[in-house]
């Protein structure tokens, strides 16, 4: 049940719409942003923080090499940074396994902290409705002397918070599954998930395909014509 209730909250999240994030950009743009912007207010990497092209989980340089000048005029082929993903690092290869670290470890504290907060909250709630001591219930719970498994709902709901935390945490510095094709969020698109896009883009392939099929046509008729 309460993994249930964590997909309808994230389907009702990404339900709403906030028109503070459109800008003055041109109109294909402005269309992307008005797809996006339901979740991307909520989400650390969101629409508008975006990648040239694919990169891996946790990644601070993209996965494809690019032609790039060096300071002594020459080029090289080298794997360009980041816009984003860990672009708060000096020196990637010697802070990045000390940084992820840290950051997942104050991700996790604040789920905890938050996970503290909602047991204490339901605790004296629980406690209010019977009648008993907020003691007396908490000893119930741990005990899994209740009627209804409230142990195991309130440790579920511990892991998810803690889970979340270390999750927005680290996507606030980085992208936690890496990013697409398009530079996009791989994590921000698993939750944002648009089957209208996708149904968009279906139908441009279909009439792409149409189209080809009508000039492969009209190549084969125009031989017979002239004769």
């Amino acid at each position: 049940m309460v993994m249930l209730l964590v997909y309808v909250g994230i389907g009702l999240l990404d339900s709403l719409h906030f028109n503070g994030c459109r800008r003055p950009n041109p109109a294909r743009q402005r269309s992307i942003l008005r797809r996006c912007c339901r979740c991307s207010t909520c989400w650390p990497t969101g629409c508008e923080k975006t990648e040239k092209t694919y990169s891996a989980p946790l990644a601070t340089h993209a996965y494809a090499k690019e032609t790039v000048e060096m300071p002594d005029g020459s080029q090289a082929r080298v794997f360009p940074r980041l816009n984003y993903g860990g672009a708060h690092l000096a020196d990637p290869e010697k802070e990045r396994s000390r940084d992820v670290t840290f950051t997942a470890l104050q991700g996790g504290l604040l789920g905890l902290v938050a996970a503290l907060v909602v047991n204490i909250h339901f605790l004296f709630l629980l406690s209010r409705r019977h009648g008993t001591e907020p003691g007396e219930t908490a000893q119930a719970i741990l005990k899994g002397k209740t009627d209804t498994a409230w142990r195991a709902t309130l440790g579920t709901i511990t892991f998810m918070l803690i889970v979340a935390g270390i999750a927005w945490s680290l996507s606030t510095r980085y992208h936690l599954f890496g990013t697409d094709k398009v530079g996009q969020d791989v994590l921000y698109q698993t939750l944002k998930s648009d089957p209208h896009r996708a149904g968009h883009r279906h139908g441009d392939d279909a009439g792409d395909a149409a189209v080809r099929g009508a000039a492969r046509h009209r190549r084969r008729l125009l031989p017979r014509l002239g004769r």
